[in-house]
């Protein structure tokens, strides 16, 4: 019979592990009953004395338990031992012949604490009060039938092995401080049923324990078989007590120390409790064989904290592993009445739904996944599903297959999340939402001192204001976070900052993107196989100027800029290359790029322009995108509108607006719209289109090429050393040029004014060589050179100054006969050598306008006309005094060669008109001629030769080769060359008869 009371004590202890399992470790590293059982006493030395009334011996001791007139005063008899009471009113024996039953009614048995003083037999109780511990009361007032193995007698102490039994009606059970007097403990149950391996009842019960509470129906206690072995002293509850099962679960309360829904913060006051409350359609088991705990059916765990949020987790089964805690050295000797009643540490939770779901608005956080397991004393996280998992956590959404994480010291945290994963950030109206999505696994483990952050597998990230990058991985390293700062219970009526709480704290400190990256902009493209970013702390700026951020205001100046998150804008811009590295500087408000490295196989490409309206008359050139490439490229001191880029390659390459610079180097200022190089290089310069058209081509460009240095301004390209200037026609080759441009190009990305950009005006200088081919629809119909010292070029107005000494030469297609050339003799023009050739020599320079076909040269002017049998040959102009009779010398101070036209439209004739002042001699083979001024038409087959006040015109004539010369003077003779009349004014001196007059 003892033992029957012992292993009832234990099932009782089970019930208030049930209520305790799931407040947390912290809670169930309190013992849940005090004191524990000591030894027992062997069953002789129990007392058996029926008195008339107990307060005959016990009345002073009981009557501090029970209140007066209670039976247990009045008309009890008592069983005692050292370790408990048992009250009774009267038993009764009998038996089936077969079995043997006792019947107790009532029934009351008083659990004594243990005082750890030995208490000799027979010695009559102490004060139930002031000592450690607890004392517990069972009281059952209707029938209690106990059965065993043979009949017994309780004065010899043959009670016989207890079988079973029956506490018939309802039953309570009373647990009191010893010290306080304060009910810790009470039990309502009915009709329990014991057996040697089970206590159970089928019916209702409750059980509230230290503010916490259990009620349901259906209580199943199985107990472990007896060990002879093992002393009763060292058998715990783990011993005793195989597993509790409640068939139904109305409603279960416990207190959790608010700290476990705090993580990371350190309280005022530690010892503040929160309720949680657990209900479930399904029975609740705690297996201590297997060290779990189990919830079934859908079950409701809900958390409520001191500012009443309610926190909850829906599943369908909910686990709790658990193990016994070992007590620290010393204990046992310490408080020996707790050895029987062990400490649990739970373990390991883990719940299972379709999904299970965690709701945690006091965190604004949530969970959802068919798994959720949570390790304790690893602080490990698991949340697995056959589809998606989803966490969300003030405002940061997460979803995976699977996730676990793991919390270490100082918040450290490792974090693996397998795909398809998305990842979306909190959103406000200054910054949308951030979403990520993957199909590999995302890591967060700590390395060092700061975090990593791995994503692999089609990583697509999707900032809205900003715009996406995707690759294959994403590997981010975060900084330390500042130590956390003591919250005090205060701020917690304040929700959670998202910055200073300890996750998101964490800030990326380096980033590297690889494998087919791709980066989309409201205004920027790219593709590149790494990119790399680093981000610092930005010191605070001294300048007013308007920085080059990230996430740049939308009322920005449409000035010089390239805001890349201006979804307004009108320019698009494509990078390419296949290591991007940029550093970006951090501030609390904003980001902005300092530096940006693009390395091998570098672009930078406008891919597209608003179109012009047809109306304004504009053509193509100004819509022609910009670009740059190299092998390097390097932008830094980046605001909105400035910034420097450097560009290396073989070679490095910028394009705008139709032009193109190419170097081994080129550097550009987007501040000063200054594009410059300091090593050889070459640039292509659109021309006019009307020199496109005459080779019936839609653009035609002016190649420069330099051996030093070239710089350009957006309107002036500047070169230098060993010029050489190629176009579909020319050569041009000096030691420096000046070239202006029909309009600004804005190395900034902004489009040009105006009209196509064109070369407008060149400035040429140091040993200038210029070559013209001109052909027709038979190949090549003209080459012409000029060399002098410098010259300049208005292609707008056709100016054109030159500074000699110089020379200008062509040979053209064509017989001096079919040119109409009259200054010839009739013998010379009837030769038809093919090609006829030109010279003329200066010395000072020449001046003139290609558009209205007009030359000048000046000083000491010496020409030469004739025909050549090549493309190679030339006529000397220093040759032998006589010469052939088809080719024409001329000198003089001054020569003015124009090309005039005839007639109107299309059948205009054109024909040159020539006019040489200052010591001018002619010598045409067939005639020669002197005089200050020497003009002629070649429409009117006119030669005027007229002297000065000094000087008087002097023509001689040869009518056939190697015949005589006739000579004659005048102030002014006028000579037509093909029909040979001459006139004359003011006749000095000749046979002007012979002359033809």
């Amino acid at each position: 019979m003892i033992s029957f009371w012992v292993r009832l004590k234990a099932a009782i202890a089970s019930l208030l592990v049930l209520i305790a399992a799931y407040s947390g470790y912290d809670l169930l590293a309190v013992p849940f009953v005090e004191p524990g059982v000591t030894e027992l006493l062997p069953i002789a030395s129990l007392s058996a004395e029926p008195t008339e009334k107990p307060t005959d011996r016990y009345a002073d001791y009981l009557g501090q338990i029970f209140p007066p007139g209670s039976w247990e005063l009045e008309q009890a008899k008592v069983l005692k031992n050292k370790q408990f009471m048992l009250l009774l009113k009267d038993f009764e024996q009998r038996t089936d012949g077969r079995r043997f039953f006792l019947e107790l009614e009532p029934c009351t048995v008083v659990f004594q604490p243990d005082r750890g003083d030995p208490q000799p037999h027979g010695t009559i109780p102490r004060s139930p009060w002031g000592s450690e511990g607890n004392l517990y009361v069972l009281q059952s007032p209707e029938k209690v039938v106990l059965e065993f193995d043979r009949p017994f007698d309780l004065r010899q102490g043959g009670l016989g092995q207890l079988i079973g039994g029956v506490l018939t009606g309802p039953v309570s059970i009373h647990g009191i401080d010893c010290q306080t007097r304060a009910t810790t403990l009470k039990i309502q149950a009915s009709h329990l049923e014991v057996s040697q391996d089970r206590v159970e009842t089928k019916y209702e019960f409750q059980a509230e324990y230290a503010g916490q509470f259990a009620s349901g129906r259906g209580l199943t206690i199985r107990l472990t078989p007896q060990d002879d072995n093992k002393p009763s002293l060292a058998r715990s509850l783990f011993d005793e007590i195989r597993s509790v099962e409640l068939a139904e679960l109305d409603q279960m309360r416990w207190l959790v120390p608010s700290k476990l829904f705090a993580p990371g913060r350190t309280l005022v006051d530690p010892t503040t409790q929160d309720p949680v409350q657990v209900r479930c359609r399904g029975r609740v088991l705690i297996d201590f064989a297997d060290r779990v705990a189990t919830i079934e059916d859908q079950v409701e765990i809900t958390h409520v904290n001191h500012q009443q949020q309610v926190d909850s987790l829906s599943c369908e089964l909910a686990s709790v592993y658990f193990e016994h805690r070992t007590p620290v050295t010393g204990e046992s000797q310490q408080k020996p009445h707790k050895a029987r009643l062990p400490a649990i540490e739970v373990k390991h939770v883990a719940a299972i739904g379709t999904p299970a779901t965690l709701r945690a608005p006091s965190f604004d956080a949530r969970v959802e996944g068919e798994r959720l397991e949570y390790n304790v004393e690893r602080r490990q996280v698991l949340i697995d599903s056959s589809q998606t998992t989803r966490v969300s956590y003030q405002g940061h959404e997460l979803e995976g297959h699977r996730m676990e994480a793991e919390i270490a010291e100082h918040d450290r945290m490792t974090l693996d999340v397998e795909g398809p994963g998305r990842y979306s950030s909190p959103s406000s109206p200054q910054q949308p939402t951030t979403t990520t999505t993957w199909q590999g696994v995302l890591r967060f483990q700590p390395d060092g001192k700061e975090q990593l952050l791995t994503i692999d597998g089609g990583v697509h990230v999707n900032a809205p204001q900003v715009g996406t990058i995707a690759g294959e991985r994403i590997s981010v390293v975060l900084e330390r976070p500042e130590p956390q700062v003591a919250v005090t219970l205060a701020s917690l009526d304040r929700k959670p900052d998202v910055a200073n709480t300890p996750l998101t704290s964490w800030r990326p400190s380096r980033l590297r993107i690889s494998d087919n990256v791709r980066i989309v902009t409201a205004q920027l493209t790219g593709d590149t196989d790494q990119l790399e970013v680093w981000i610092e702390p930005d010191e605070p700026q001294q300048t007013t100027g308007t920085q080059f951020t990230l996430n740049a205001p939308r009322n920005e100046s449409p000035g010089r800029t390239w805001d890349l998150s201006d979804p307004q804008g009108t320019q698009r811009f494509h990078l390419e290359g296949e290591l991007v590295q940029c550093q970006i500087l951090r501030s609390e408000s904003s980001h902005r790029l300092k530096t940006l490295r693009v390395h091998r196989r570098a672009k930078f490409n406008e891919v597209s322009i608003t179109p012009r309206s047809h109306s304004s008359g504009l053509d193509t050139t100004a819509s022609q995108p910009m670009s740059l490439a190299g092998d390097l490229m390097e932008l830094a001191d980046v605001t909105a509108h400035g910034g420097r880029v450097k560009l290396v390659g073989s070679p490095a390459r910028v394009k705008a607006r139709g032009m193109e610079i190419t170097s081994s180097a080129l550097y550009l200022d987007r501040e000063q719209n200054r594009v410059w190089s300091d090593a050889p290089g070459q640039a292509a310069i659109p021309l006019p289109a009307r020199v496109a058209a005459e080779f019936s081509r839609e653009q035609a460009f002016a190649r420069v090429g330099w051996q030093s240095k070239m710089e350009c301004d957006g309107q002036t390209i500047r070169c230098f050393q060993d010029i050489e200037i190629h176009t579909l026609a020319q050569v041009i080759r000096s030691q420096s040029l000046q070239a202006a441009l029909s309009e600004r190009v804005d190395f900034s990305g902004q489009r040009s004014l105006g009209k196509n950009l064109a070369v407008t005006h060149l400035q040429l200088a140091g040993n200038v060589w210029m070559e013209n081919r001109s052909f027709d629809d038979q190949g090549l119909l003209s080459f012409d050179t000029v060399q002098l010292r410098s010259l300049n070029f208005n292609q707008t107005t056709g100016e054109l100054q030159g500074t000699g000494p110089g020379t200008v030469s062509s040979i053209r297609r064509g017989s001096l006969a079919t040119q109409g050339n009259s200054l010839l003799s009739q013998t010379a023009a009837g030769k038809t050598s093919g090609l006829t050739y030109v010279q003329v020599d200066f010395q000072r320079g020449l001046e003139g306008n290609v558009q209205q076909r007009e030359l000048n040269f000046y000083d000491r002017v010496r020409a030469i006309y004739g025909p050549v049998q090549d493309w190679n040959q030339r006529l000397a102009i220093d040759g032998p005094t006589e010469f052939a009779s088809d080719t024409v010398r001329m000198q003089c101070q001054q020569l003015t060669i124009a090309e005039v036209a005839t007639g109107a439209g299309a059948a205009a004739n054109r024909s040159f008109e020539l006019v040489a002042l200052g010591d001018t001699s002619i010598d045409g083979g067939a005639f020669t001629a002197e005089a200050h001024r020497i003009s002629y038409a070649q429409a009117k087959d006119l030669l005027v030769i007229e002297g000065d006040t000094r000087t008087a015109a002097v023509l001689s004539r040869q009518s056939r080769p190697g015949g005589p010369r006739t000579d004659g003077a005048a102030g002014k003779i006028l000579f037509h060359p093909k029909s040979g009349e001459v006139r004359a004014e003011d006749i000095r001196w000749g046979d002007f008869i012979g002359l033809g007059l």
